[in-house]
């Protein structure tokens, strides 16, 4: 009937609404794991970074090994995550 016909294809067009909702979702997550990184690598880039790891150094005179631990704390802290790119860029 034309009523079952209907229900069928509201039924396969909710389907098709939810599986693009969840494509949606996904490409947002994305999007924003890409800018989170952006920004993270950013923090690298910066005069802060430079002085940080500067302080860092200073505040663990003749201690490598603390002021390496320190040093990732602090780029933990800044949500830096990409263990390949840890030293602060040239100022």
């Amino acid at each position: 009937s034309k009523a079952d016909e209907l229900k069928n294809t509201m039924s396969k067009l909710d389907v098709e609404i939810e599986e693009n909702q969840d494509n949606l979702n996904k490409a947002a997550k994305s999007i924003k794991e890409v800018q989170k990184g952006k920004i993270q690598m950013e923090y690298l880039k910066t005069k802060e970074a430079a002085l940080d790891f500067a302080r860092i150094l200073m505040d663990n005179e003749g201690s490598s090994n603390s002021a390496r631990k320190a040093w990732e704390a602090n780029l933990v802290e800044k949500g830096v995550t990409d263990v390949n790119k840890i030293l602060p860029e040239p100022v």
